[in-house]
């Protein structure tokens, strides 16, 4: 894996590999415009970048520089992870969608939190947008939620 642009403190417009993160394989990464995921093949979620809108999902809203692990879901295996502008969502293998940071919409969540409202219902995908969550659910419905300024919610 290579990035390029902002990370942390330092700017570089060369490709550079990424260390990863202690051994660890990445299998997938998600981005919003001031921090990142990364989703391992044992289903953690590790983030970096810029903190103050508690999209990293640590107890504090610190910038990390490097890869830390978002330990309020680490026993939870995950299979996808997406990056709004100033939040993250996950989701479970078990069908269950975690959201953290701060969703302008709705209000502050910092830890990763569960969204009770799709308990019901088996969500296979994930996706977001700079402030709007769409999931898709195994029987192919379309939930979303966030803003809907430019009809990007569907409705």
């Amino acid at each position: 894996m290579y990035y390029w642009g902002s990370r942390g403190n330092a700017i570089t417009s060369e490709p550079t590999p990424f260390k990863g993160i202690m051994g660890l394989s990445i299998v997938q990464v998600a981005c919003g415009p001031r921090h990142m995921a990364m989703l391992t093949e044992t289903g953690t979620v590790w983030t970096e970048g810029e903190g103050i809108y508690g999209a990293l999902g640590h107890a504090s809203k610190e910038d990390k520089n490097n890869p830390e692990l978002v330990s309020n879901i680490k026993n939870i295996n995950m299979k996808e992870i997406s990056c709004g502008s100033t939040f993250t969502c996950a989701l479970s293998d078990c069908g269950n969608v975690y959201v953290w940071g701060t969703l302008k919409w709705t209000g502050e969540v910092l830890p990763p939190s569960r969204v009770v409202f799709l308990d019901r219902v088996f969500i296979s995908s994930i996706a977001c947008g700079s402030r709007h969550i769409l999931v898709l659910t195994k029987t192919g419905q379309v939930y979303s939620w966030g803003d809907n300024t430019y009809g990007q919610l569907g409705r």
